[in-house]
This record gives structure tokens, C-alpha cells and sequence, in this order.
């Protein structure tokens, strides 16, 4: 019973959809009537756009300019050999020390960078 019961408001559902589509209501009764009055006219219009479209021109110029890159890849060469120039004139016992020197000075400058932090925030609170 509980299976005939479901199936009711299927059926009436479906017949009322059967029963305005007769009536020539719902959206397709509706398209086909819109499309029936005003078909011959939209298609010549989207004939009209398909031409139009065909002949215009939808590539759109492209200038990259590469340039730029070259002057930065030659400044940071030259620098790198300006670098390396300058190590290998050192005297051989500055050349060891000079690693240990750049670790010293990177350490002392972040920890500087911290403890400035810390005075800065100290300060504001």
C-alpha cells in the first residue's frame, strides 16, 4: 500500500505536465512559439555576427621586449668577476680568513637585525 500511495504524486505530476503541454503551456510550448515567430530573424542575425567575426582579426600584437634581461645577466656577471678579481688578489692567508670573515659579519649583522627587533618592539609595548 505504501508503494501505491508513493507512486500517486508521480502520476499526477506527470499528467499535469501532460496537461499543460497540450494546453500549450511550459517553457518549450513557449520557445517553440518564440522561436517559430522570431527564428527566421535570429538566424539571420547570427549569420550576420558569424560573418562579422570571420572577419575580423583576433590575433593581438605581441611586443616583448627580451632586452631588459641581457643588461641585468651582464651586470651580475660583472659583478660576480669583479668579486672574484678582487678574492684572488688577496694574499693567500687573507683568501683562507675571508670565508670565516664573511660568516662572522653575516652572524653579527642578523643578530644585530634581532636584538633591534626586540628594543623596537619593546619600546612600542
Amino acid at each position: 500500500m505504501v508503494g501505491e500511495g508513493s507512486k500517486a504524486p508521480q502520476n499526477s505530476a506527470s499528467n499535469a505536465a501532460k496537461a499543460a503541454g497540450a494546453a500549450g503551456g511550459g517553457l518549450g510550448a513557449w520557445w517553440r512559439k518564440i522561436r517559430g515567430q522570431h527564428g527566421e530573424v535570429v538566424a539571420t542575425h547570427v549569420n550576420n555576427v558569424r560573418i562579422k567575426a570571420a572577419g575580423l582579426k583576433w590575433s593581438m600584437p605581441v611586443d616583448v621586449k627580451v632586452d631588459f634581461l641581457r643588461p641585468t645577466v651582464e651586470a651580475v656577471r660583472e659583478a660576480v668577476l669583479n668579486v672574484q678579481t678582487a678574492y684572488l688578489q688577496l694574499p693567500p692567508h687573507v683568501q683562507q680568513a675571508a670565508p670565516l670573515v664573511g660568516v662572522a659579519v653575516g652572524s653579527g649583522l642578523v643578530v644585530f637585525l634581532v636584538q633591534q627587533r626586540r628594543v623596537n618592539y619593546h619600546v612600542r609595548a
